[in-house]
């Protein structure tokens, strides 16, 4: 009888369906491996930001940033991303001013040695619409992945008690001292901006609709945006925004 060489159809087709089941199991543990891998990143790079704001603030009598009365914080006032990372080339044009090129120097850059990739988030890949037709990341389009604090809470600054003269600019951490700030390991200093900008177009950056949050005692967790409003009497959710207590 003539020996049979190779493999026959039933057995090349459980060999690939086997395949075919490795593969299915192998790729979502793969994709959680690379997710995890952007959060830890992503959350030491929050870390190192928040350690560098405080070495400024170090050298600066403890004060965040600047804040000046009665203008335009989108003119001339710390907001919320040109406080760190790339200074020149940013397409996203912010008024007359053009703040997000125009603030020279970012003040935080020269405590990160002007490591300017600090400043983008690994999960800052997602590209949004922008005024006048252009399409970039957060990154791209602004210079800077984190969203500094520097006005309040994101959704509702707008209703910051202190309103009626300074709108947005009355609440945050922009300008204040960091021993002011009653609620250090409760207060948010920074975070990954993917929750929250641009308007209507926001998505996590991250699993579960977590953003990473540094707080002003230097630690990093994520933690969901609380959507109620804290200005308001809502449920901050143990998070706090401004210096003092509302």
């Amino acid at each position: 009888m003539r020996q049979q060489n190779g493999f026959t159809l039933i057995e090349l087709l459980v060999v690939v369906a086997i395949i075919a089941l490795l593969v299915g199991i192998l790729v979502p543990s793969l994709q959680g491996a690379r997710e995890s891998a952007i959060e830890v990143k992503c959350s030491a790079q929050a870390h190192q930001l928040g350690r560098a704001i405080h070495f400024y603030a170090n050298d600066n009598y403890q004060r965040l940033f600047w804040r000046l009365p009665n203008v335009s914080i989108n003119s001339y006032g710390m907001e919320w991303y040109s406080w760190v990372g790339r200074e020149t080339g940013n397409p996203l044009i912010q008024g007359s001013t053009n703040i997000f090129n125009t603030t020279l120097p970012r003040p935080l850059n020269a405590y990160i040695d002007d490591t300017i990739e600090v400043a983008r988030d690994p999960g800052d890949d997602t590209r949004y619409d922008w005024p006048g037709g252009s399409t970039e990341s957060i990154f791209e389009a602004l210079g800077n992945s984190y969203v500094f604090n520097s006005v309040g809470h994101p959704t509702y600054a707008s209703s910051h008690p202190n309103n009626p003269v300074l709108g947005p600019a009355a609440g945050g951490l922009r300008g204040h001292s960091l021993t002011q700030i009653e609620r250090p390991s409760q207060t948010v200093l920074l975070m990954d901006s993917g929750l929250i900008y641009p308007p209507g177009q926001n998505r996590s950056w991250h699993r579960e609709g977590l953003a990473n949050v540094a707080f002003c005692d230097g630690h990093v967790s994520p933690e969901t945006i609380p959507s109620q409003n804290p200005y308001n009497g809502g449920d901050n959710e143990g998070m706090y925004w401004d210096a003092r207590d509302y």
